[in-house]
């Protein structure tokens, strides 16, 4: 005896029938016969197909005849198995789900995540009529992002929720992830005003500043890094707006107080 694996196939489903369960890709076959016949065979030379065409709504079984394998003449079927194939069809709908990407990970420390796209954003399939009354998105193949400290755009497979689903269009899906350096706010008290020169005076000589910016740049920075200024006034006495010179990469939120009032010294 011999056992070989012979792949399965359906033929004739109706355009408007999907099959809902899972089908087997092979059946086992064990065979007898003569040595040197059995011998010379290979599981390539075999193929059984199932007609399906007359399939309704619900369940139906499907014996695996012997007939189908067309074997040499003195080799004889002594086992078949799955020897039955039980399917589950439905009736085919068509709707475009939306493309749900899935991530795994964080990036580099001192970034983030700024957005994930899918590209397209949807994409239309054919499956059962009751799956796509229940999955309203289709998501994709896990994306690792783990220690990343820049964008990365990538093709995807999606992850179909049962064998019923079938892609209706062919275009690759790509998912790009957008990597930023994570940011932060940070406060500096009495930082340091400069006045005009001439001898002027400022009232007060220091002010608070908020800024925002990449934690790994806010970190490293003082006091000292940011520049106050303020200009000669109109006349003595007189308020003068500030004016701050920031390191790269950082954005003012507040001044305390916005202005000063600058005069004379005796």
């Amino acid at each position: 005896d011999v056992q070989i694996t012979v792949p399965l196939s359906l033929t004739t489903l109706p355009v408007d029938m999907v099959i809902t369960s899972r089908v087997p890709s092979s059946v086992n076959v064990r065979l007898t016969g003569p040595r040197t016949i059995i011998a010379s065979l290979s599981p390539k030379q075999f193929g059984i197909s199932l007609d399906v065409k007359g399939i309704q709504e619900g369940t139906s079984s499907y014996e695996i005849l012997h007939s189908r394998l067309g074997l040499p003449r003195g080799v004889e079927v002594t086992e078949i198995s799955p020897s039955v194939v039980t399917l589950a069809a439905d009736k085919t709908a068509y709707k475009s789900l939306p493309i749900k990407p899935r991530i795994k990970g964080a990036p580099k420390v001192g970034f983030e995540v700024e957005a994930v796209e899918s590209n397209p954003s949807e994409i239309t399939v054919a499956a059962s009529d009751r799956a796509l009354k229940v999955f309203r998105e289709l998501e994709t193949e896990v994306i690792d992002i783990g220690g990343i400290d820049g964008g990365l755009t990538r093709e995807v497979q999606l992850v179909f929720p049962d064998a019923s689903f079938k892609r209706i269009e062919q275009k690759p899906v790509k998912v790009t992830v957008k990597i930023k350096k994570m940011a932060a706010e940070r406060e500096l008290a009495s930082v340091t005003v400069h006045p005009p020169a001439g001898g002027w005076l400022l009232e007060p000589a220091t002010a608070d500043i908020r800024v925002t910016g990449p934690v790994s740049v806010l970190s490293r920075l003082s006091a000292a890094d940011f520049a106050l200024s303020a200009a000669a006034p109109a006349q003595e006495g007189g308020l003068s707006k500030l004016s701050v010179t920031l390191p790269d990469e950082v954005e003012l939120l507040s001044v305390t107080p916005e202005e000063v009032r600058v005069f004379k010294g005796k």
